[in-house]
């Protein structure tokens, strides 16, 4: 899994502290990060009213409290907002399925506002690329608008003709 050097140095400094731990408590702990200590929820329920508290301190009164696995839906969320592919996300999160990567994700008015605007910004830049060449008199006598409007369509087109190929390629993998 890809790290950045922050979460690489928390990673070296949760390795340095096991290394503290005694071998005996370690015992239960092979293949983890964290030791487990006690029954098989133990390391759960202690980072859980860790971070509870940590919540209270910190002013977030919230009706469903602070847990990993609520972190793990807000890292998703934020993820996908910064840009991060679905197919990339479903890999980092370790999903099989698509669809479960996508129980994570909730997604808000502003959130759907933003790739609004984000896939109408590149018609528009699509469009620049494919403006009509349109003697000057002809732009005046049927008005710019409707020049315009063809080249939107234009546009369009080669929006739908990109998807066409899309959805073949798809079809032709699965």
């Amino acid at each position: 899994m890809p790290l950045d050097s922050e979460g690489l140095r928390l990673i070296e400094r949760i390795l340095e502290l096991r290394a503290l731990a005694s071998p005996g408590r370690l015992a239960k702990s092979k293949g983890f990060l964290l030791p487990r200590v006690g029954g098989r929820f133990a390391l759960f329920q202690t980072l859980r009213e860790a971070m509870a508290d940590f919540a209270k301190r910190a002013g977030c009164a919230d009706s469903s409290p602070l847990s990993p696995h609520r972190l793990r839906h807000t890292w998703a969320t934020e993820m996908l907002r910064c840009g991060i592919s679905l197919p990339a996300l479903k890999q980092l999160m370790g999903h099989k399925d698509i669809r479960m990567t996508l129980r994570y994700l909730k997604i808000t008015q502003p959130d759907l506002q933003r790739e609004l605007h984000k896939a109408r910004q590149r018609v528009r830049d699509a469009r620049r690329g494919c403006q009509p060449q349109v003697s000057r008199d002809l732009r005046e006598m049927v008005g710019r608008d409707v020049v315009d409007r063809f080249a939107d369509l234009r546009a369009a087109l080669g929006m739908f003709q990109h998807f066409r190929a899309d959805v073949r390629e798809t079809q032709g993998a699965g």
